[in-house]
């Protein structure tokens, strides 16, 4: 191509169109070959057409849909962004009341807290002077206390001693007075007569107490008569069968006679275990009355010494009866010691029990006539 000639220009629809004009206006020499191209030709344009459009619209479409996809991304973006900004100021502003709740919370403890100490302080003064007003009381108190104390010890030492004076004084006046009346007792008293009007042979009669047949017949038919049907005998029993046989009551009491023979009785039949501590058996029978008879006459020598009626010897009616005594077969050398012996209790006065076991380790006799 040369330089003067212009390039050529790209066919346009337009130009296809009148292209296809004169075509059909020339003369072919085949027209219905031609018509069927043509034909052809036009599908084969509207096929075309029809793509390019349908491209055109596919990439109409993409696009818009890109459009919405981009512009719904970016709101979606927009919303996250806002929905993280509400969320960063809530908790900002959640955080910050938080913080201040936790302020206004350690300040009202901070202000409760110094309230509680001052008032701690308050009532610890005043506890402290409570205590030191009533420690200062106590003492002032116990102060006067010792002081009243100490003045009435002093007069209670003046009283007593006034009191001991005064006892000693008495006690001077009585001693030499008892000693005075001691000393004239000793001359005017001494032991009563053994006037007691007892048979003693038939008091031995009425106690057969011998080994022999005789006596243990009588004694087991006087067994028959205390007993009550059990086979054995009470203290009552043995008391009231015991003075109604001896009929003594109008010139001695026997009960204590009676009383201690029972009891000496049943301590030496406790060796036998088939015996019964609270009665009198056939198989004691005999040494109760064996030693009814012994301390009845005890009790005739200790009645006689008895000068005053209370039943109880003192050391006066002991050393009144010596010479008695030696009579009943026993010298007593030293009274006072020998009367101390007797005391077992240590109470100052000999008990009959206590007379009547001192005399049976002495043998004493009353040298009455049994027969």
């Amino acid at each position: 191509m040369g330089c003067g000639a212009s390039a050529p220009k790209p066919e346009t629809p337009a130009g296809n169109e009148k292209k296809l004009a004169d075509a059909k206006a020339a003369p072919k020499p085949d027209d219905a070959e031609k018509d069927r191209e043509a034909a052809a030709d036009g599908k084969q344009a509207a096929k075309e057409k029809e793509a390019a459009e349908k491209a055109a619209a596919e990439k109409e479409a993409a696009e818009k849909k890109a459009a919405a996809d981009k512009k719904a991304a970016a709101e979606k973006k927009a919303a996250a962004e806002k929905k993280a900004a509400a969320d960063k100021a809530s908790a900002e502003k959640a955080a910050a009341d938080k913080a201040a709740a936790e302020k206004a919370a350690a300040e009202e403890a901070a202000q409760k807290k110094a309230e509680e100490e001052k008032a701690a302080a308050e009532k610890a003064a005043a506890e402290k002077t409570a205590a030191e007003k009533a420690a200062a009381e106590k003492e002032a108190a116990e102060e006067k206390a010792a002081a009243e104390k100490a003045a009435a010890e002093k007069a209670a030492a003046e009283k007593e001693a006034a009191e001991k004076k005064a006892a000693e004084e008495k006690a001077a006046a009585e001693k030499a007075a008892a000693e005075e009346a001691k000393a004239k007792e000793e001359e005017d008293v001494g032991p009563k007569p053994v006037e007691k009007d007892v048979e003693w042979a038939k008091v031995n009669e009425k106690l057969p107490f011998e080994r022999d047949e005789k006596s243990k017949a009588r004694r087991m038919k006087l067994f028959d008569r205390f007993d009550n049907g059990n086979g054995r005998l009470s203290y009552t029993e043995v008391e009231s069968g015991i003075r109604h046989v001896l009929e003594l009551d109008k010139v001695l009491d026997c009960k204590k006679v009676i009383k201690l023979s029972y009891q000496v009785a049943k301590c030496k039949a406790k060796q036998n275990a088939k015996t019964s501590d609270d009665f009198v058996e056939r198989r004691e029978f005999r040494y109760l009355l064996l030693c009814i008879r012994q301390y009845l006459e005890y009790w005739v020598m200790f009645d006689s010494m008895d000068t005053d009626g209370d039943e109880r010897l003192g050391l006066r009616e002991f050393r009144a009866a010596t010479e008695l005594m030696a009579k009943w077969g026993v010298k007593v050398d030293d009274a006072e010691k020998t009367f101390k012996e007797i005391d077992e209790s240590g109470g100052g006065k000999i008990l009959f029990r206590e007379f009547a076991q001192w005399a049976l380790t002495k043998s004493l006799d009353l040298e009455v006539e049994d027969d």
